[in-house]
């Protein structure tokens, strides 16, 4: 098909104007036909070149690829099995419990529905959403029962925080060192014994109320130090039983 320029199309659309008694308005990029068959008049559009549309950019260049929660959570989850995460000292019972259950309960009137591993007990004031592994649909009511052995460092006092949402006890050698107990939002509570150096066995036991915050956080302050700090994970080996 032969092409026009601009002046060529200018060219022709003047001629047929003149043919047929139209006219242009200048400015509108119409040109006003008269209909052959009547005296009204016809508009019709002046032909243009089209413009140059650039090309879309691709999506993936567009967006770029962020890592989500659920992304996190599958990497670093709070709760593992315990033979897959052989570097996670804290061993933990998983119990079920009652609604409504006020406090710990007699966790030998129960039975364990798993054993899970946890790496630290650094858990602060969260959502709790993702559940147990190989547990479904376990979010609230329940109790966990963590053990593991502290290599203390030396003798002397130490003094201990423990935080919880709901209610938490800690025992060192069988002995309640912190009693943090009930249904309750997150809140603190500290206690202090004294310890030989060598290895000394720590139970944490903690129940979560009513979804959807949990929080469980030990901490601890040693003779010769003046802040608290999560104990050290290299100090810390699983139970013997």
């Amino acid at each position: 098909m032969t092409q026009f320029s601009k002046s060529g199309q200018a060219f022709l659309l003047l001629l047929t104007l003149g043919c047929s008694g139209g006219k242009f308005e200048e400015g509108s990029g119409t040109a006003v036909l008269a209909s052959p068959e009547s005296d009204d008049l016809v508009e019709e559009p002046v032909p243009t070149e089209p413009e140059d549309v650039p090309a879309p950019i691709p999506v993936d260049i567009l967006v770029e690829e962020m890592p989500t929660r659920s992304t996190e959570v599958q990497k670093n989850p709070l709760f593992a099995e315990c033979a897959s995460e052989p570097d996670r000292m804290i061993v933990a019972d998983l119990y079920q419990l009652a609604p409504d259950t006020p406090k710990l309960p007699d966790y030998s009137l129960l039975k364990a529905i798993k054993k899970i591993c946890l790496a630290q007990l650094d858990i602060k004031v969260r959502r709790f959403s993702e559940g147990f592994p190989g547990v479904a649909d376990l979010f609230e009511w329940f109790s966990l029962d963590t053990r593991f052995i502290v290599n203390v460092p030396q003798d002397g006092l130490y003094t201990f925080k423990l935080v919880a949402d709901d209610g938490a006890n800690l025992y060192i050698a069988n002995q309640l060192v912190i009693d943090n107990d009930g249904l309750h939002p997150a809140q603190e509570k500290t206690g202090t014994v004294e310890l030989k150096a060598g290895d000394a066995n720590f139970q944490v036991s903690y129940f979560q109320g009513p979804r959807f915050e949990i929080a469980l956080e030990l901490m601890w302050k040693g003779p010769n130090d003046t802040e608290f700090t999560y104990i050290p994970r290299a100090l810390m080996k699983r139970p013997l039983n």
